[in-house]
């Protein structure tokens, strides 16, 4: 991980995870270039690539956009990070010039891991650490949220569920996941059953997930 700002060691955890989750169907690969960050698909033998993706915090939309165009092969995107005290009008209005069209703009959220508050919950929080909760997990999300040769020590991610006693024995209420990246770590945010959403379940399984790293949580 490297040095600079809050913000910017959070883009690098970020782009690192993301890279990291995309990887679990093809490798997907990230590089530093300049001011941005560049995410892609690894070389293909069959099949469309998919999207390129270029990050940059505090860069220059003009620059951004040059080192996009010199090195997308494909179909890219721009994301463009700008610190909690700036307003992003103007940096929207410039990449407006250069002929990009906004598609969505959402938070990053940055929490250092000084102090991990307790939470009360409706179930029991257990780190995902056998294939046969592997396989639970993915039947419950209805899709892969970690892989067996993540189950190591240190492991490149930590998954979590909340298990909630049920007739047919205890079920998946909630689950959520970090990916390690270095010395921060990106937190995907949990995904709780209607039963659980606003009793204090996502708070306690992410306060348990943030209360197993050594490290700031980005989500």
């Amino acid at each position: 991980m490297s040095g600079g700002s809050a913000v910017e060691r959070a883009v690098e955890a970020l782009v690192r995870g993301y890279c990291f989750q995309r990887s679990f169907t093809h490798p997907y690969l990230y590089e530093r270039l300049g001011d941005a960050w560049r995410m892609y698909d690894a070389p293909r033998g069959r099949g469309k690539a998919r999207c390129e993706e270029f990050v940059s915090c505090h860069g220059s939309p003009e620059l951004v956009s040059q080192v996009a165009r010199k090195h997308a092969e494909g179909a890219y995107c721009l994301s463009a990070v700008h610190d909690a005290n700036e307003s992003g009008e103007e940096m929207s209005a410039e990449y407006r010039a250069l002929g990009y069209r906004l598609g969505a703009a959402e938070p990053v959220m940055i929490h250092p891991l000084d102090r991990i508050p307790r939470a009360a919950s409706p179930a029991r929080v257990a780190r995902v650490s056998t294939t046969a909760m592997v396989d639970r997990l993915a039947k419950a999300a209805g899709q892969r949220q970690i892989l067996p040769e993540h189950l190591v020590d240190p492991p490149p991610q930590r998954s979590y569920v909340a298990l909630r006693a049920s007739p047919c024995g205890p079920s998946i209420a909630d689950r959520c996941r970090s990916d390690g990246c270095g010395r921060c770590g990106r937190a995907r945010a949990p995904a709780s059953s209607p039963s659980v959403r606003w009793r204090g379940c996502p708070c306690h399984c992410r306060t348990r997930r943030r209360g197993r790293a050594a490290h700031p949580g980005v989500g």
